[in-house]
Parts: structure tokens; sequence; C-alpha cells
């Protein structure tokens, strides 16, 4: 796998009052380009007593496909801040995106037959944002210490994701693909459209504490899904479910002298919002609207403190909590979670000079065994012939590691 990319910008803004009112003007233009090969084959194989693979003899590498790519991503861009009082301010945006992705080059159908994978899709949506802070204490004339800069915000965005290469031609049911990478010529996709609400509120406590309380919600349509075909990784991509993210964050960070410190509570929803039926490695799975989706844990915390020991050493670190999770494929949530986990990581920095610094850090001090994700299959070893036992595979997480290394900065 190859790739290259590159890309600019352009960027005007403007201070000017209109109406006698603070208003703040931006607007610009971006180009990405990024040129993409990949390929892949095999040799055929067979499976020894310990599951170990055997070459065949007389048997070479067999290439499955060939993929070039390119991407174009364009946008004009402009935002506005219009502040008529001090207390509130007023905020829109426009974009204008141009994509446009093409392939080319052939690969191997299941029949053994070659086949072009060449393909051209352009997407040019236009997406929208609004929003505005205000601050209430302030436009009452009420000066309250333990409050001040208490600010209420709402905002509303609309934004969209193009299917990648791999997903565009990964797309045709008739000829699956083995991920990440894709082959055979397929069907178009849709990009996929997000609509984000966030509101909550912000500001300030004393003994510097910041704090953020924070509602959201992003409906998504158009949801790019991959579903497996047979018991294997092999399968294809297809737009074909609506979800629905919402959840609460909850932030405070703040400094005591040479110490800093920050603690994050999140809580999230992710569920589909169609009834559908997508297939998994064990078969077609019926989903309804509520279900939630794979690999998702619903709550988070994380927790952190620095000590800055020296104008040069600093030491800090910080605690992770995840809460247990559905397996990926597990699409109609009918089987035992992944388990809950936690893990706390130790950094430390010391400046030898302006642009020599040596650093360590270690993750997982406590050295805690657990599973962060893990996918519903089949194990084809064992219950055959029927295709193996239903079981979860588990993805452990990182154990107990310690690195360091020396930065230089010119």
């Amino acid at each position: 796998f190859d790739q290259t990319g590159a890309g600019a910008r352009l960027q005007l803004q403007c201070n000017r009052k209109i109406f006698g009112c603070e208003n703040y003007f931006l607007t610009g233009a971006s180009f990405d380009w990024a040129e993409s090969y990949f390929s892949s084959g095999f040799y055929p194989a067979a499976m020894g007593a310990n599951y170990n693979n055997i070459l065949i003899p007389g048997f070479g590498f067999q290439a499955q496909f060939a993929v070039p790519g390119f991407n174009d991503f364009a946008g004009l861009y402009l935002t506005d801040t219009f502040s008529p009082t001090d207390w509130f301010h007023i905020t829109g945006a426009m974009r204008y995106n141009y994509m446009q992705v093409q392939l080319g080059g052939y690969g191997v159908n299941p029949n053994g037959s070659i086949a072009s994978t060449a393909a051209l899709e352009d997407f040019q949506p236009i997406t929208p944002a609004a929003g505005f802070t205000l601050q209430p204490l302030r436009a009452f004339g009420i000066v309250e210490p333990e409050l001040r800069d208490l600010t209420f915000f709402f905002n509303y965005s609309e934004s969209f994701r193009a299917p990648m290469p791999d997903e565009l031609v990964g797309a045709n049911p008739l000829n699956p693909v083995i991920l990440p990478m894709a082959q055979i010529g397929d069907p178009s996709l849709s990009p996929v459209y997000a609509q984000t609400y966030e509101s909550g509120f912000r500001g300030k406590l004393p003994q510097e504490i910041n704090w953020n309380f924070a509602f959201y919600r992003t409906d998504l349509t158009n949801q790019l899904q991959f579903q497996q075909t047979g018991h294997s990784a092999a399968g294809f991509f297809a737009n074909v479910a609506d979800e629905q993210n919402q959840g609460v964050e909850v932030m405070l960070q703040g400094t005591h002298g040479k110490f800093s410190w920050f603690a994050n509570w999140s809580f999230l929803e992710a569920t589909f919002q169609n009834s559908l039926h997508l297939v998994n490695t064990i078969g077609p799975v019926s989903v309804q609207p509520g279900d939630r989706r794979g690999g998702l844990p619903e709550q988070m915390v994380k927790v952190g403190v620095s000590c800055q020991l020296t104008d040069r050493w600093q030491v800090s670190a910080d605690f992770q909590y995840y809460s247990s999770s559905f397996l990926y494929g597990d699409y109609a949530n009918i089987y035992p979670m992944v388990s809950g986990w936690e893990a706390l990581n130790i950094q430390t920095y010391y400046n030898l000079t302006k642009w020599c610094q040596i650093y360590a850090f270690a993750t997982n001090v406590m050295d805690l065994h657990y599973f962060n994700s893990g996918l519903i299959s089949q194990n084809v070893f064992t219950g055959a012939p029927n295709g193996g036992t239903i079981e979860p595979f588990l993805n452990p997480g990182s154990p107990f590691g310690v690195w360091g290394g020396v930065r230089f900065q010119f």
C-alpha cells in the first residue's frame, strides 16, 4: 500500500463593526489531493496439524487485485460572528464541498475471471452551520463571582463523509471483499450525512477552575455498514442504516500551584434508528430501532493530574475507564457484552535544553488483564462439520509497557 498527499489553504479574515456592533468575518478555500495504490494476493496453502500454514509445492503467488486511486477534495467556506452586545454572539457558516474519487486497475472475480475496478464518483454537498452564545447573568446585570463567565451555547451543524475508495470498490454483494482492501467494480454508494445539535453551559469557578456541561445529538443517514458473507471476513459495503448518537459530556479542569488537573465524564447512546436486516458471519440479523452499535461503550471517564516539579521536569498521570460494550456484529444485542475496563498511565519529561527533551511513559501500570473490544463469529476449528461454534473473539488490551526516548526540536 502506497499513498501520497498534498494540500493548500487560503484564508482571509476581517474585523469591522456593522451598525456599531462587533463583527468577525472569515472566508477561505482549501484543496487536498491524494494518490494511492494498493495490491493484494496470496499463496495457496494447507493447514497443518498445529494450525500452521504449509505452502503447496508448484503453486506460486496469485495476485487478487491492483487498484490505483485518486482523490480530489476542494472546499469554499465562509463564517460570520455578529455581536449585538458584549454578552450575545451569533455565528453562521456555510461550506461548499467538491470531492472526486477515481479508481482504476483490476481484480479477480470469485469465478477466476478478470474484472475492471475502474470507477468515478463525484460528490458536491453544501454543509451549513449556525449557533449562538449567551451570558445570561451579564444580560441582566447580575454580578456573581462564583459563576463568573457563565455562558449558555447552542450549535447546529451539518457534515458529510464521502465513501472511501475501499468502500466504493467493495460494494457489490456478488463479489465480496476482504477488509481493509477491496476489488471488483461495484454499484455507487451515497455519502453519509450527519446533523449535529449541541447545547449546554460553560464557565469558570474560583481557584481557576473551568467547567463545561453539554448535551449533544448527531443524526446519521445513509450510514455505511460492512456486511459479511458466509463464515469468513469477506463481505461488502452498503448504505443501509440510520443512526443516532446522543449523550452528555461533563468537563472540569484547573490549576493550583505546581499542579494542573482535569476530569472528564461522557455518556453515549449510539443506536440504530430504522428496522433493517444485516448480515454477520453467523447469518442474517433483524435489527430494530434502539438496538445499540457494537464496540461503543456507554460511559467513559478520564482523570489526570500533572505536577511541574521544577522548571524543566514534569510528571503526570491519567486514569481511564470504559464501560461494557456490545460485540461487533451483534447488531441485535443478544450476546454477552465485553466487560468494562480501566487503565492507569504515567508520563514524565525533562528538558535538558530548550531544544532537547528526555521523556518516558508507562501504560497500564497496574498490569490489568482486559479486553477492549470483540466480535461475534464462528470458531471453524470446533463444531465441524456444522460451521463451527458461535463464540466471541476478543481483542486483548495493552499490557504493562514502558517507553522512553529523546526529542530534539529546532
